[in-house]
């Protein structure tokens, strides 16, 4: 099975919550991995597909960045990789196993469910979304208030300077306030494939 049967059959799977937003090839803040399919709901989930042509080599820096952008990740693949990939994705991490079916095609089993990430990075996450969209949020949040600046230099500020005066200056509830908002604000920015 490849990664093309392999991302049919999920995107239909996760496609049956209807309330959620489904996107496919979706970079991590800094850009050096890329995940395949991300369900926007309650919580980013994040989904890596290891197929048989693939193998595991990037595995390990792909957890790595997972871990540190996403709340929520899980592995699909074939049954070659079920055992090592399980020995490989910690705990939290949901595993997926693809089967064919004589008569029913592709179906996939659910070996482990996937719970919240404890090692997200906060600042990762808000810096999934583009620093044009996070101003925008900020100031329409009216967080320049707690971080004590106006809103023109909220708009001028760096995106990456910008994140680390909110992570540092904002409480727990306006935390977690606005990764909701980040949340909600990337299900409509990210380029949505389904």
């Amino acid at each position: 099975m490849n990664d093309s049967d392999i991302r049919d059959v999920l995107i239909k799977k996760i496609s049956m919550h209807k309330s959620n937003s489904i996107h496919q090839e979706q970079y991590t803040a800094d850009g050096s991995v890329r995940a395949d399919v991300l369900e926007i709901g309650k919580h980013l989930n994040a989904y890596e597909i290891k197929s048989d042509v693939d193998t595991l080599r990037r595995l390990p820096r792909q957890i790595e960045e997972y871990d540190l952008n996403f709340e929520i990740n899980s592995i699909v693949t074939t049954k070659r990789y079920q055992k090592q990939v399980t020995d490989l994705v910690p705990e939290h991490w949901g595993v997926l196993v693809v089967r064919e079916g004589r008569r029913s095609g592709i179906t996939i089993d659910t070996v482990r469910r996937a719970s919240l990430n404890p090692k997200l990075d906060w600042e990762q996450f808000v810096g999934l979304l583009d620093g044009q969209r996070l101003k925008r949020l900020v100031n329409r949040l009216n967080l320049n208030d707690s971080l004590g600046v106006s809103k023109t230099q909220v708009s001028r500020a760096y995106k990456y300077d910008l994140i680390q005066m909110l992570s540092l200056q904002l409480s727990a509830t306006a935390k977690r306030k606005l990764t909701q908002q980040v949340r909600e604000s990337l299900k409509t920015s990210l380029s949505r494939m389904v």
